[in-house]
């Protein structure tokens, strides 16, 4: 019978036996394989093969805008190049040892944009979600801070732009410009102005408060209002058609002007002969001759009239170009002085903004389930260990056994002997 048994092998309730002989053994086993399982998995397996991901959105000054300050066309899936990368690294020390470069190359990074469909077109709704692999980062900590520095390369980008930005115009450009165009010119230069105080002011309000530092060293804070009004009290109505009227007036031209002088001398000979020419001196034609030749006698004193000072000379094109450029240098001073505005706009309007604090893991293996599996994994594994010791032990007396039932059957087959032969 116990011949059969070995030949048919070890049966399940022999198993549960062995597993209840050693219970403490396969329990404490199980305990310990687990344990080591669950650590294991979550600072071995999980970092390698886990990717960290965290929502965000931007806010900047503007926020229909799709452009840096200087024109300059945004693009989200910019922040995921290798460039910016590198610049994320140089925020921190701690990021020395991430290898951005095998990052990008290896897609160890991505970008995805939140779109929303709006009569069947597809709209962003300005909502990203950036990925790493977690294989690339020491810890979970490390991972957060690496993802909010590389969100905040766009942000850090936009505020420098906006320390270069300038409203100013060139002054060489305005200098060197016909009277008529430096006109121009200073309306076109405070219309801008206006024009991008309205713009923050539609932003925010025009009581919003911005700090600047001056060109001087000294920090102020003045309403976007206080801002402008010293923008709209400049080069106002009246400043501009006296300007425009002396102008037509004194008939001041910039270049050569005995050029010029010979020039008009020309055009009012020519214009005197066609009058002679003309019978009806109530004609419109000759009314304009006339006309040109009063003003242009008026500006050099053509006709040689006594005591006429001629208005067209060095000295009056002088002060009047003076006059231009106080009003150009005030203009230009605003001008600055909004680049200062727009710059503190941008510093301390513009960021990454998170929807959580911490980041979300995904393709990682849950601790709840890698727990359970583990455990019965370990229990299989203890049992197994149980029961092999239990067969070492088995076949280890397995020989002294048989050998102390041959020394016993010797005797009685030596007797059985004697007693046939008796």
């Amino acid at each position: 019978m116990e011949n059969e048994e070995k030949k048919e092998g070890i049966t399940v309730g022999e198993v549960f036996r062995i597993i209840k002989k050693h219970i403490w053994f396969v329990l404490g086993a199980t305990l310990l394989l687990t344990a080591a399982a669950v650590l294991l998995i979550e600072f071995v397996i999980n970092p390698m093969i886990a990717t960290y991901s965290m929502d965000f959105h931007y806010v900047f000054p503007l926020q229909d805008s799709e452009s840096y300050p200087d024109g300059t066309p945004f693009f989200f899936q910019e922040i995921v190049t290798p460039d910016a990368l590198k610049d994320a690294c140089k925020t921190k020390n701690d990021f020395a040892g991430i290898d951005v470069e095998s990052m990008s190359r290896r897609n160890g990074i991505a970008i995805d944009a939140e779109t929303i469909t709006v009569q069947e077109v597809e709209e962003y709704t300005g909502r990203y979600t950036l990925m790493v692999d977690a294989s690339y980062f020491d810890s979970e900590e490390q991972a957060v801070e690496f993802i909010r520095a590389v969100a905040e390369v766009p942000v850090r980008k936009m505020q420098e732009m906006a320390k270069g930005i300038s409203y100013t115009v060139d002054g060489s450009t305005f200098e060197n410009a016909p009277f008529e165009e430096r006109l121009l010119l200073l309306s076109e230069l405070k219309e801008s102005l206006l024009t991008t105080y309205d713009q923050w002011i539609s932003c925010y309000s025009e009581n919003y408060n911005v700090r600047i530092t001056a060109s001087d060293g000294g920090a102020s804070a003045r309403r976007l209002k206080d801002y402008r009004d010293a923008v709209v009290v400049l080069y106002g109505a009246s400043v501009q058609q006296e300007l425009k009227n002396e102008l037509e007036f004194g008939g001041y031209y910039f270049g050569d002007l005995e050029a010029y002088k010979a020039q008009l001398t020309k055009e009012y000979e020519r214009n005197e002969k066609e009058k002679a020419a003309i019978e009806d001196h109530l004609s419109e034609r000759w009314t304009e001759l006339n006309t040109r030749n009063i003003q242009i006698d008026e500006w050099i004193n053509v006709s040689g009239t006594e005591g006429r000072e001629p208005t067209l000379t060095e000295e009056n094109i002088a002060a009047y170009a003076a006059r231009l450029s106080v009003e150009f240098q005030k203009l230009n001073q605003q001008a600055e002085v909004l680049a200062r505005v727009t710059a503190a706009i941008y510093q301390n309007g513009s960021s990454a903004r998170f929807y959580s604090q911490k980041v979300s893991s995904s393709g990682d293996i849950g601790l709840a389930l890698g727990g359970i599996c583990s455990l019965v994994l370990s229990f299989l594994v203890a049992c197994c260990i149980a029961y092999a010791i239990e067969m070492h032990a088995r076949k280890k007396s397995a020989p002294q056994e048989e050998n102390g039932t041959d020394a016993g059957d010797s005797p009685e087959k030596s007797s059985g002997n004697g007693s046939e032969e008796g």
